[in-house]
């Protein structure tokens, strides 16, 4: 029977991790986690954009709100 391979963290267990780390209060990983990552994705679909690559872009865009809910007013 093969071993089962060790799997590298998603992006949102590596940001959760380092939130933790940071000792930032539980009821926040999740927001935050999420919008750090929404933003990595805006900054990816932006540039299929300039490649010319608009509908791969348009899958990727983040929504706004994710990243409002974490960063904008409260």
């Amino acid at each position: 029977m093969p071993l089962a391979q060790p799997t590298e963290p998603t992006a949102e267990e590596w940001l959760a991790g380092v939130f933790e780390e940071r000792a930032f209060p539980q009821r926040l990983l999740p927001t935050y986690t999420a919008a750090v990552a929404a933003l990595f994705d805006r900054s990816a679909a932006k540039r299929l954009r300039v490649s010319g690559f608009t509908e791969a872009a348009d899958a990727l865009e983040p929504d706004q709100a994710v990243i409002d809910a974490a960063f904008g007013p409260e």
